[in-house]
């Protein structure tokens, strides 16, 4: 390069840098997870529709990787479980949430950027799922803990889990699930956030029930 150039790129601070380059996974994993986010409208009036389950109805060999989302989730995806007092929130139900956000953004913006090759790999991920589950709340009670009276009452969350074919749509059955925290704070220290933690118990212990039967 001749010592004018050099000077001239100088000036301008960089500007004969090379452009990040684009991955070209991005546009086909933003387009596939778009077509898995366009069915959550048809699942939400297919698990309006859906009675309570009585028994547990899922087709065997169920199996394959999932996310979990509450019903509330289904009209937006940053949603939390539970109620207003006491939201179950937790990253392992927010997947969808995180994909959707980096679906919004173009190839171009993602070049470069930090932790753009985690975010597309995400969105790939979230563009292949096979399974996708709501659970849909039918019973609750906050848990309640006060370090200055040394109470505490266990909570529980009850729920319909239905599991969905991301592909296409369709309701492939459902399961029960019941969870409770723990009898005891024996083990929380000092600095835990009592009331957060147990609420996020709540949602592990949830998600953990579902994985269990068909995560493959």
């Amino acid at each position: 390069m001749s010592l004018f150039r050099l000077t001239l790129c100088l000036l301008v601070l960089g500007s004969c840098r090379r452009a990040p380059t684009v991955d070209p996974r991005f546009d086909p994993a933003k387009a596939a997870f778009q077509k898995k986010l366009a069915l959550l409208p048809i699942i939400e009036k297919t698990l309006q529709a859906a009675p309570p389950l009585h028994q547990d109805t899922l087709r065997p060999n169920t199996k394959g990787r999932f996310a979990l989302i509450s019903a509330q989730q289904l009209t937006n995806l940053g949603a939390c479980f539970g109620n207003d007092e006491a939201p179950v929130c937790d990253s392992l139900w927010w997947s969808l949430s995180a994909c959707k956000a980096t679906s919004e953004k173009t190839a171009a913006a993602m070049a470069g950027a930090l932790g753009a090759d985690l975010d597309t790999q995400a969105l790939e991920r979230c563009s292949t799922l096979p399974l996708l589950a709501v659970a849909r709340q039918t019973g609750f009670q906050k848990p309640k803990a006060d370090r200055e009276s040394r109470s505490y009452h266990p909570g529980h969350l009850a729920a319909d889990v239905f599991v969905f074919d991301f592909e296409t749509g369709a309701l492939l059955g459902g399961m029960r699930t019941n969870v409770s925290t723990p009898t005891s704070l024996e083990k929380v220290t000092a600095t835990t956030d009592v009331d957060r933690w147990l609420l996020e118990i709540l949602g592990r212990q949830t998600y953990d029930h579902v994985a269990k039967h068909i995560d493959g």
